[in-house]
């Protein structure tokens, strides 16, 4: 008996980065493909190309893509969201950019 593989398992260029992350983005955001690359002003096509990680977008576009849907560009580059940043004496974020003292 032969097992079928799994469609997931099949090699990609880049399945766990930015291609993923911006396909993960369009659909958390219940938009289709079409939706997104005309609000983007680029073809259907050339955002399927990013997302299946055969081209990489220019940083105008993923600025765009940031700006306009209220992604985290660190989260879209990187993956992570960085972590949150607190002076000393827990003063809070104000506190590490010297404000209120």
């Amino acid at each position: 008996m032969t097992v079928a593989a799994n469609p997931i398992d099949r090699p990609t260029r880049d399945l766990s980065g930015l291609a993923h992350r911006m396909k993960c983005a369009r659909i958390s955001l219940d938009l289709t493909q079409e939706e997104l690359a005309e609000s983007l002003g680029i073809a259907r096509q050339t955002l399927n190309g990013y997302e299946q990680g055969h081209t990489d977008p220019p940083a105008s576009l993923l600025a765009q893509l940031c700006e306009d849907y209220s992604i985290d560009p660190v989260w879209l580059l990187l993956g992570y969201q960085p972590p949150l940043m607190i002076a000393p004496g827990g003063g809070g974020y104000s506190a590490f950019l010297g404000e209120g003292e």
